[in-house]
């Protein structure tokens, strides 16, 4: 046996010299006419960089016994060189390809054999002929099961000559051959297996799990920083390409911000369109914020999809730790991102440690709104809403309020933000939809037929049982549809599409009335007045309530507000949809509204928010006293609510 015997070299020295030499000036140069994809093939088994190993040297020890023959190889045919995967007899890890006898091997569609190598023209003079004395030599493709690209061979030599193998020894051969194969099938399962587990199948940027192990890894060395990164408007180019589209697009931003990070750290995808850049050894928060910058900067220029131009910035949140704290990057990074959305798009925030109490606060508190909503805990105010023609209430907009054990009544701004963020969204926004319709219906027995108007949640237009609910509390409180009105933010109605949608179209073709709240507040105002099925918009107060509060109305600051209002009341009026102007608090501002033909106004001016029990008693002589149209006479129901108050003396309010 040869194995890791020397091998002669001219001149007498041990080594591969001759071996190297012999082969360099070998002539088997020929190739596959599908060479790319031959060598693509093989570069997918991740196997021909590295040396031979055990399980694969097992079987070329076989294949020397079973045929009895001094040496067997199991190679790789790559580009330059042949790496031996498994060998018995010959120690050598990797061959120049260049005149090597599996080049020509791999060309054959069978068992490759030349009995006398010495014998045969094409290898009698080459150097590992006369120089070695190698005179036998058979050789199996090893062939790829799933294209059939021939990735190498596994071949078995001697020093003397030997017959053509017969059918049983050449069925032996190709059978070991295909034994390698499975196995090496077996490790491209396994090389993918673990890919899989520490990298995104999509971008191949490192995913959570390796980001984790990764993060850990670095608390044991030293300080460390991280980058958070989320993507502005990714959402619209699936919602306008599709879902394939938007994964090029991640494939692209994927390749920017890798080259921004220029190997100063680790970059991983956490989901969706979330990435985040590990960045071990760094203590430096500017320098930190400075990477942070460069990687938003490399997503400037406009990306090109599907023949389209789009632009996609990021959000970034920055953290930065000691040793002991490493941990917690990702955490307080996310904190950090999430600071750097709520202040608009393109922003990034270094974290401190006030972001985490406030997050800690804001947990403590969605925790405790969400026992609030299991005890019930919610109550329902009322807000009147008056038509401003006939100076007559006509609805009420039913606002959530929460009596608080210790703290008393909390308005919504004390409590909204954590309960949309919580579970009980939806239970909340279902029981405030009954309590309105029971509440309208007690009214309507008292005489006093008003609309209610409540306020969605997202969760509800999500649950996709929102016609169903409101269906069933209209028909348990023996109610027209016309007696409730819907209220949905654009913000609400921009996040969901068409299909979550659908329940409204159905509910508003019902009768029910259903309002665009908060109307030009957000930034997609008229996008909404096409998709929504509206009965109503409700100018947003803040540019209401500021008017004629500085001057005479419309001369000052509030010159603006005046032509943003009066452009809704006439869009109103083109659409044909009613406009409700929240936030009156003058009788300057209702006779503005009233004069450019708004057709409600609710506000302090005519009550605050109350109780259902004190609609009855202050709202209707209210808007008695507020009455713009004069020659108007009040619904007789109001009237007669009204004549109690008039025998007791009083004057109405609140």
């Amino acid at each position: 046996m040869l194995d890791k015997q020397p091998i002669p070299t001219p001149g007498g020295h041990a080594g591969m010299g001759l071996v190297t030499a012999a082969l360099l000036q070998g002539r088997a140069d020929a190739a596959p006419g599908d060479e790319a994809e031959r060598l693509r093939t093989l570069a997918a088994y991740g196997l021909a960089s590295t040396s031979s190993e055990a399980d694969f040297n097992q079987f070329a020890s076989m294949a020397a016994d079973l045929f009895g023959m001094p040496i067997s190889l199991i190679n790789l045919v790559g580009e330059q060189h042949l790496t031996v995967k498994g060998r018995s007899g010959l120690h050598v890890e990797s061959i120049p390809r260049e005149g090597a006898f599996c080049a020509y091997a791999i060309l054959s569609d069978g068992v490759f054999i030349v009995p006398d190598l010495a014998a045969d023209a094409r290898f009698a003079d080459h150097p590992l002929v006369t120089g070695l004395g190698f005179r036998f030599y058979a050789a199996a493709p090893l062939a790829s099961p799933a294209d059939g690209h021939r990735i190498g061979t596994f071949c078995i030599v001697d020093r003397v000559p030997h017959p053509p193998l017969d059918e049983r020894g050449t069925r032996l051969l190709s059978s070991l051959a295909a034994l390698v194969m499975d196995r090496m099938e077996l490790r491209r399962a396994e090389n993918r297996l673990r890919y899989l587990a520490h990298n995104d199948p999509l971008t191949g940027c490192a995913n959570r799990a390796k980001l984790g192990e990764l993060t850990e890894a670095a608390a044991t060395d030293g300080p460390a920083a991280m980058v958070l990164l989320d993507l502005d408007s990714f959402k619209h180019v699936n919602d306008t390409l599709g879902h394939a589209a938007g994964d090029v697009l991640l494939v692209e931003v994927g390749r920017r911000l890798a080259a921004a990070l220029a190997g100063r750290g680790t970059l991983g995808r956490l989901g969706g369109d979330e990435f985040a850049a590990l960045l071990p050894g760094l203590d430096d928060a500017d320098a930190a914020c400075g990477l942070a910058h460069a990687m938003q900067e490399s997503l400037d220029p406009p990306f090109l999809i599907a023949g389209r131009e789009f632009r996609v910035g990021a959000s970034a949140g920055v953290a930065v730790a000691p040793p002991a704290e490493v941990g917690h990057l990702l955490a307080s990074a996310d904190l950090a991102l999430y600071r750097a959305k709520s202040e608009g798009r393109r922003q990034c925030r270094l974290f401190d440690l006030a972001m985490r109490e406030r997050y800690v606060a804001r947990r403590a508190l969605e925790e405790e709104v969400s026992r609030a909503a299991r005890g019930g805990e919610f109550e329902l105010h009322f807000q009147p809403q008056i038509s401003l023609g006939r100076g007559v209430l006509i609805g009420a907009e039913a606002l959530l309020r929460w009596r608080h054990p210790k703290h008393g009544l909390l308005p919504p701004a004390a409590f909204l933000d954590a309960l949309e963020a919580g579970s009980m969204a939806g239970a909340v926004g279902d029981w405030v939809i009954e309590e309105g319709c029971r509440q309208a219906a007690a009214w309507r027995e008292q005489g006093l037929a008003l609309r209610v108007g409540v306020n969605l949640f997202a969760e509800q237009i999500r649950a996709g049982n929102l016609e169903a609910t409101v269906r069933a509390a209209l028909d348990r409180w023996v109610l027209p549809a016309s007696a409730l009105e819907l209220e949905l933010t654009e913000t609400i109605a921009l996040r969901h599409d068409d299909e979550l949608l659908a329940p409204l179209h159905a509910l508003h073709a019902h009768g029910v009335g259903v309002a665009l709240d908060d109307f030009g507040t957000g930034f997609a105002s008229l996008s909404m007045l096409r998709r929504c099925p509206l009965s109503r918009l409700k100018i947003d107060r803040g540019f209401v309530s500021e008017l004629g509060t500085e001057g005479a109305l419309g001369s000052g600051s509030d010159r603006s507000d005046v032509v943003i209002v009066e452009a809704v009341l006439a869009l109103g009026r083109g659409l044909g949809l009613g406009v409700v102007a929240e936030g009156v608090e003058t009788e300057a501002q209702a006779a503005f509204l009233a004069a450019h033909g708004c057709d409600e106004a609710q506000g302090y001016f005519y009550g605050p928010p109350a109780p259902a029990s004190r609609m009855l008693a202050a709202a209707p002589g209210q808007a008695r006293r507020f009455r713009t149209d004069r020659t108007a006479q009040p619904h007789p129901a109001l009237a007669a609510a009204q004549a109690p108050r008039r025998r007791a003396g009083g004057k109405g309010g609140s």
